[in-house]
Parts: C-alpha cells; structure tokens; sequence
C-alpha cells in the first residue's frame, strides 16, 4: 500500500513538472530566454531605451506628472509614435533562428550597427498563483536589432546574453519592423506647439512686424466677456466682433507644426532667425505661463516667381517655437491664425 502511495506521489509530480514545461514552452519551439522579445503587457512598461553605434541614444518613460510620455525625461513624446512602437512590441514573433552559416555575418553586421534596446516595466518579485508580491520596475527585456532580411520581412534580433540571432517578424504586417527602433529624440517627440482650450487662456497676442497697424490682442476676461486691443499700440477697440474673436481664441485647442528642421546649414538658420519675422504669437495662460512662436517666409520652390506670380512658398514656412527649435509650418494649419486686427471690427455685430 505504501509503495502504490509512493508510485501515485512520484507520477504526480513528474505530470506536474511536465505541465510546467510544457506550459512554458507552449508557442515556441525556441528557448524562451533567448527568443522572446515581444512585451506581455505594455501598460506595466514605464520606459524604454534605445542605442545605436553611432552614439545616439533616446530615452522614453512615462510622464507621472501629466501622464503621456517623455523623451529624454525633457520634452513631450509624440503619443502615437509610442503607442504604435509598443504595439509593434508586444506582437513580435520569431519566425526562425538564424541559419548556423549565416550567423557569423548577422552576428557581426549586428556588433558594428546594431540597435540596443532595453524596457522596464512594473513587475513583481514573487508571482504567486496570481499573487504579486514587491511589485517594483525591473529591466524585463534587453536585445539588439540588426539588419533586415534579403526579403525585406523579418529583422535579425538577438537577446542580450544569447549567440542565437533570430529573424523576428510582426504577424499580420508584410515588411520589417526595424525602421520602428529609430534613436533620433526628435523623431520621437511631439509636434504639438498649443494645445489649450479657452478657459485656460488669459491672452492672445498677434503681431506683425511689417506692418503694426494689424496687430491684435485679445484678453479672456474670465467672466464671459472680452476685450480687443489693436494697432501698434494695442489701444483698446470698441464695438468689435466678439464671436469671432471667441471663434480666435477656441482655436488654439490643438495647433502642430509640420516637422523638426535639423538639417540646414547654420549659416542658412541665422540668415532667417535675424530677418523680420512674418509673424509672432504670444498666448498667455491663466497660470502665467507665456508660449510664443515666430514665423517666416519660406523660399519658393519655383525658380521661376514671375511666372507664379509670388516670391515664396504657399504652402509652407518656416518657424521657432516652444525653447527654440526650428521647425516647418503649414499655411493649412495657420492660416486662420493669419487675421489682421480689421477681420475683427469690420461687419461687427456686438
């Protein structure tokens, strides 16, 4: 009797330690240690790290004070770029290891050009039967990225302290995800140059340098009233246009830029930054924070202007917001930022 309980006891176990297994290495036919990159559950991620060889480097973590998420713990990121970088995250699949010949090449490809990336999230220590326990961020996953596949679907991935590389693979999706491990921080970051809705704002101030007379402000008063001042010396108007100056203001709830301008010549930037701007806008917030920007003439890209009928660009310009960066603007955008201080006293009606 005692040896069946015994035998029964040993089988248990032996089942149980082979449900582990199994359940360990259910879905991959590969060493989860080495060929696991995808990410479980991307809302524990708190940040996550990239590096190149070529010394760029950018660091995304999650904002604890205003939510969203930050590049390089200084400016706002881009919320649809990391949500879409992680979505990609969390469905990598692997699709095979690579060959043992042609590992030598990946491996070395990888060493000389590869992207490091790293993820922290919020883990437990002890995971209990649902039990977590000394719940802290921990480094959960760090690989490098390497080169694409001849077939341009899969990416060479190795797990740090792995020699195994694997071509990885986002199912559903026909192409490669290495382009989605970029390392420049203004490809991350947000494009966003106001984003405030009218009880926020205590002010707008448009001006033209050019031409003065056109200049405006406009003042939320905060009791359902508000007040124009125009000209050069921003002397109190009356009767104005209130809807239409409430329409102004109402528009500054979400205003982008086009794209960060990185690339031209120093020289080329301070002829620009010193000449006369075509505009510059000041809102004033009701915290006392003050977001300006300025805008200029962007060249024409028709050599011949007589032909055109006009010297520059019509669809783009130039611009310096937030703490100086430089950037591309869309007349799309801005042009109903673009009125003079009459739009708001002709045909008024208040």
């Amino acid at each position: 009797m005692k040896k069946n309980s015994r035998l029964i006891i040993i089988t248990a176990v032996l089942l149980l330690a082979a449900a582990l297994v199994l359940t360990n290495n259910s879905g991959s036919a590969f060493n989860p240690s080495e060929s696991q990159f995808a990410i479980d559950d991307t809302a524990s991620v708190t940040r996550f790290f990239l590096a190149d060889k070529q010394g760029n480097q950018v660091l995304v973590s999650r904002d604890s004070t205003r939510g969203g998420w930050l590049i390089n713990r200084e400016y706002r990121a881009h919320p649809i770029i990391v949500s879409s970088f992680l979505k990609v995250a969390s469905q990598l699949a692997v699709e095979s290891p690579v060959a043992s010949k042609a590992s030598p090449n990946v491996m070395k490809a990888m060493a000389a050009n590869g992207t490091k990336v790293e993820f922290y999230q919020m883990k437990p220590l002890i995971d209990w039967f649902g039990l977590n326990l000394f719940v802290s961020e921990r480094l959960t996953r760090t690989y490098y990225v390497g080169e694409v596949t001849s077939d341009n679907t899969g990416t060479y991935m190795l797990m740090e302290g792995s020699s195994q590389p694997f071509v990885v693979y986002q199912p559903g999706f026909r192409g490669f995800v290495q382009a989605r491990y970029f390392t420049t921080a203004s490809d991350w970051r947000d494009h966003t140059i106001f984003a405030s809705a009218l009880e926020q704002i205590q002010s707008v101030e448009m001006t033209y340098p050019s031409e003065p007379v056109s200049s405006f402000t406009i003042v939320n008063n905060g009791n359902r009233t508000l007040t124009l001042k125009t000209g050069a010396t921003m002397e109190q108007t009356a009767p104005f246009d209130t809807l239409r100056c409430l329409a102004y203001l109402t528009a500054f709830h979400s205003v982008k830029f086009e794209a960060f301008i990185n690339d031209i010549p120093q020289p080329k930037l301070d002829s620009i930054t010193g000449s006369t701007p075509l505009f510059e806008l000041t809102l004033t917030l009701t915290d006392g924070r003050k977001e300006t920007m300025k805008a200029w003439h962007m060249e024409t890209g028709e050599p011949n202007t007589e032909l055109y009928g006009h010297t520059f660009n019509m669809d783009r310009m130039y611009g310096m917001v937030g703490n100086g960066d430089f950037v591309m603007l869309q007349y799309f955008v801005f042009d109903k930022f673009l009125m003079k201080s009459t739009d708001f006293i002709a045909n008024s009606s208040n």
